[in-house]
């Protein structure tokens, strides 16, 4: 059985639209993780990162 732990796209970056896609996504998985990856990178190494919201609590 797979579960869904969040989504991704090829970036490079993140974009405030993103930010409306997360909160969609979370309507069905709280604590979902989006991955970004770089389909095009400009060093070695793995050209992916990885964001998880937080909600923030202000009294």
């Amino acid at each position: 059985r797979e579960k869904v732990v969040g989504w991704y796209h090829t970036g490079p970056k993140l974009h405030q639209n993103d930010v409306a896609i997360n909160e969609l996504i979370r309507r069905y998985c709280p604590n979902s993780v989006l991955v970004i990856i770089d389909a095009k990178p400009k060093d070695l190494g793995l050209p992916t990162e990885a964001y998880q919201a937080v909600e923030e609590v202000h009294d």
